[in-house]
């Protein structure tokens, strides 16, 4: 039977990605995710941040040295690595990290900034729109890609 390695992970950018580059010039960038659950124990609710070192590498390593940085919302896919190798004294460390290839994603959500507030005030403002524009945007397709959203169309489903 052959395995799965995939690790998907939702968090926040601990720090400014680092960026180093191989021999042949391609960047391969490091980032900090932080995720954060909570429990509860003895009625008190428990607030747990676990840390994930993302390597990244190929295109994406670019877009991540380009626009990510400290604080913002990022979905991560890759596998999980253990690497060992010896530090100055000759001892045996391992790293465990995930390494995002371009078999993997990495979609940064957006920035700190536009996750608050300020979004739900520009939400709120009704865009000014010429005619043209209203009627294309009346004539554009439903969120999703179904033209006819509000319709019934449910009755050619056979169950």
């Amino acid at each position: 039977m052959r395995g799965i390695n995939k690790v998907t992970i939702l968090g926040r950018i601990g720090q400014d990605p680092e960026v180093r580059y191989t021999q042949g010039g391609d960047p391969i960038v490091t980032l900090s995710v932080a995720t954060d659950d909570s429990y509860t124990k003895n009625g008190q609710k428990v607030q747990q941040t676990d840390w994930h070192r993302v390597v990244v590498f190929g295109r994406m390593a670019e877009v991540a040295a380009n626009y990510a940085k400290k604080g913002d919302p990022i979905y991560v896919e890759g596998k999980q690595k253990t690497r060992k190798w010896q530090n100055k004294e000759g001892q045996d460390v391992y790293t465990t990290e995930v390494q995002v290839t371009p078999r993997g994603e990495l979609q940064l959500l957006g920035t700190r900034a536009n996750s608050g507030g300020d979004q739900q005030q520009q939400q709120s403002r009704p865009a000014q729109q010429s005619a043209p524009q209203q009627q294309a945007a009346a004539n554009a397709p439903a969120p999703g890609g179904y033209a006819n959203y509000d319709e019934d169309w449910d009755d050619d489903v056979p169950f």
